[in-house]
């Protein structure tokens, strides 16, 4: 699936993303994803991040899926 300015945008070393469904949407969503490489990895992620609803979250999904996946998250709370 190609990058569309509906999903964010690129530029100046930064990579913005326009939040759109849940991870089990199967129709919209705003996601970055890289295959493993290896069983075991180490993953970072950083995120600047200004909620205004406890629904938004930003981080980081091991994503199989549309119903197998886990993530860890900051959110409004």
């Amino acid at each position: 699936m190609p990058f569309t300015a509906k999903m964010g945008t690129t530029g100046d070393g930064k990579l913005t993303l326009i939040g759109q469904g849940s991870l089990a949407n199967t129709h919209d969503l705003s996601l970055i994803a890289r295959r493993w490489q290896a069983f075991y990895f180490d993953a970072a992620v950083k995120v600047k991040f200004e909620p205004f609803s406890y629904q938004q979250m930003a981080g980081l999904t091991n994503y199989y899926n549309d119903r197998h996946w886990s993530f860890v998250f900051l959110t409004l709370e």
